[in-house]
């Protein structure tokens, strides 16, 4: 059996009503929680209950810290410089903006440190 809807073993249809059970305090928060749905967690773990139980829940946790049910509102920052990247290339992958927001002694510094790079001094 190939564990798809319509095409469920004595044993994989018993798992998919403990499944639901099981996860239905979950449930509710979800629009698509069909069988498809409960099936492609079974199947990831081999139909292993608590395996995919504790599958859903670690999913449904990630989606609550990552706000991901709020996805499609989210909106950028009104300019470049509040927005909350920091990172080794962060000066080099974005100098004209850097260069926009920083304060004017960060400004020459960057602009010299940019300047050198990559040239040898001989000497």
């Amino acid at each position: 059996m190939s564990g798809q809807v319509g095409d469920l073993s004595p044993s994989q249809e018993k798992s998919l009503a403990q499944f639901r059970v099981n996860v239905q305090d979950v449930l509710s928060a979800l629009s698509n929680a069909d069988d498809s749905f409960l099936l492609r967690w079974l199947r990831a773990r081999s139909f292993d209950l608590q395996k995919s139980e504790d599958m859903l829940r670690k999913h449904m946790e990630f989606r609550k810290q990552q706000d991901l049910d709020n996805i499609l509102a989210w909106q950028p920052p009104e300019h470049p410089c509040t927005f909350p990247y920091s990172g080794p290339t962060s000066r080099i992958c974005l100098p004209k903006l850097l260069d926009s927001c920083a304060p004017s002694s960060t400004q020459d510094g960057m602009r010299s440190q940019r300047s050198t790079q990559g040239h040898k001094t001989h000497g």
